[in-house]
């Protein structure tokens, strides 16, 4: 049996797999913290509880953690989908989720920077792990157009079998 080396597509699903995994333990991290009533404890910036103690740390009457939660949960059911069974349209529902992700956070770290004047170290993780992740997807497009484009064959009159 001969060992042969993971394709970039393969590489790139994995480093997929392992960064929404990354945001989903910061999320829920957070989410529990928030619940738990407790402080977060802040690893490099010392903003993380002004951050989560503001009032934009609640969206829709959740903790934005608990969005994150559900984001991350998300994006990792439609990749696992897309991996396990070459579900492109799964793929698709990914990428529209990571690009709505990928929105959020920079609304998000906008308001750290210049609303609330704090930064939150999981927040930063979460928002350069969507944002990662927003790359990685257009990258997998670009070395495999064919899991982003529609089936042509299938839309097209011309090929229409009698």
């Amino acid at each position: 049996m001969r060992f042969e080396p993971p394709t970039k597509k393969k590489m790139i699903l994995i480093a997929m797999l392992a960064l929404a995994l990354v945001g989903l333990f910061a999320a829920s991290y957070l989410t529990w913290e928030h619940y738990s009533g407790n402080d977060v404890r802040c690893v490099i910036f010392e903003g993380c509880n002004t951050v989560l103690g503001s009032s934009h740390a609640v969206l829709f009457g959740l903790p934005v953690s608990l969005l994150g939660m559900i984001y991350y949960a998300g994006f990792l059911f439609l990749l696992l989908i897309y991996i396990i069974e070459k579900q492109k349209y799964a793929f698709w529902g990914a990428c529209a989720l990571v690009g709505a992700g990928f929105l959020f956070s920079l609304y998000f770290v906008y308001l750290q920077v210049f609303v609330i004047n704090a930064i939150c170290f999981y927040c930063m993780v979460s928002a350069i792990t969507t944002t990662l992740l927003f790359l990685l997807s257009g990258i997998l497009c670009n070395i495999d157009n064919k899991v982003c484009l529609p089936d042509r064959q299938a839309r097209s009159p011309i090929f229409i079998k009698n």
